[in-house]
């Protein structure tokens, strides 16, 4: 009788054991994730495209190519940036005088700039960062006349100081998407028009440029992080 129950308890301890042996896998687990700061280092080329608005009102769209190079250490990274982009930007008024009408055209074809960059990378994948640093154009003046027939036209070359920031987006470890956006402070001018033997200044005032850009870049590093 001792036996026979001894046998019992056994068995039931056994039980659970069986039955957890008997229940399926699961399908699949979860993938490890390492939040380490990904590696931003090295020289980076791309393309981006932009759009520039200021005071006037007045609004173009550019595009072109950028050029940088970065140092990461730990979850900081400094660099330097230069962009040059080729594009439209206009700007059209006028105003009457003593009977002859003044019609202003204002034109820019390009803008560059050269940055010095600090950001921070959070986590593997993502840069966020600040910029500061100087901005340069040409602007193309012409002023039409009427009713005399004729125009005189003028050009500045501009140099003012830039300010932003931006984030990137690594898609692999050479492949990044990038967007951000800087204000650009272009000083005043005073251009002199000649027509025929009469010559005479405009004088045009401070300008502040607005200027969103979104990109897609190549980095040259042989350096991944690690998933």
């Amino acid at each position: 009788m001792k036996r026979a129950m001894m046998a019992a308890l056994g068995l039931l301890a056994m039980a659970p054991v069986a039955q957890a042996a008997d229940l399926p896998s699961p399908p699949w687990k979860a993938p490890a994730f390492s939040a380490v700061p990904g590696n931003f280092s090295g020289l980076t080329v791309g393309i981006i495209g932009a759009g520039a608005w200021a005071s006037g009102p007045t609004s173009g769209a550019f595009g072109g190519i950028q050029v940088g190079y970065n140092w990461q250490n730990g979850p900081w990274v400094v660099g330097v940036n230069t962009d040059i982009l080729l594009g439209s930007q206009k700007h059209s008024t006028g105003v009457n005088m003593a009977g002859v009408s003044f019609d202003f055209t204002d034109r820019a074809n390009y803008l560059g700039s050269v940055t010095a960059k600090l950001g921070v990378t959070p986590a593997s994948q993502w840069l966020f960062y600040g910029e500061i640093g100087g901005a340069y154009s040409t602007v193309y003046h012409k002023i039409g006349l009427s009713p005399i027939a004729g125009t005189v036209s003028a050009k500045s070359n501009k140099v003012g100081l830039t300010a932003g920031g931006g984030v990137v987006y690594a898609l692999t470890p050479n492949l990044q998407l990038e967007a951000k956006y800087n204000a650009i402070w272009f000083s005043g001018d005073s251009p002199t028009y000649v027509y025929g033997p009469v010559s005479f200044v405009v004088s045009y005032p401070k300008v502040t440029e607005h200027v969103a850009k979104v990109g897609i870049n190549y980095r040259f590093d042989n350096t991944a992080w690690r998933f």
